[in-house]
């Protein structure tokens, strides 16, 4: 099994590589590398946590999802 990261960054150096630092391609592999990272990062975070609650398990989709946070005692964050 190969690691999502490193595949992700040797294809972001190919394209560099082939097509330069500001190619639309060499874009699209940065995003792919950070997303890789991205993934990474939160597979492992929630893998060294303790079992989450419904609670915070709904904050949590929420906030990938990219809608405000949820306080569960207070309804939704408002921002300032």
């Amino acid at each position: 099994m190969s690691d999502p990261v490193i595949e992700a960054r040797a294809n972001l150096a190919r394209a560099v590589k082939l097509h330069g630092r500001d190619h639309e391609i060499t874009e699209q592999a940065r995003a792919a590398y950070r997303e890789a990272r991205l993934v990474s990062y939160v597979t492992a975070t929630v893998d060294a946590a303790p079992p989450l609650s419904p609670e915070t398990r709904a904050r949590v989709a929420a906030i990938l999802a990219g809608a405000p946070a949820l306080d569960t005692a207070n309804g939704p964050e408002v921002a300032a």
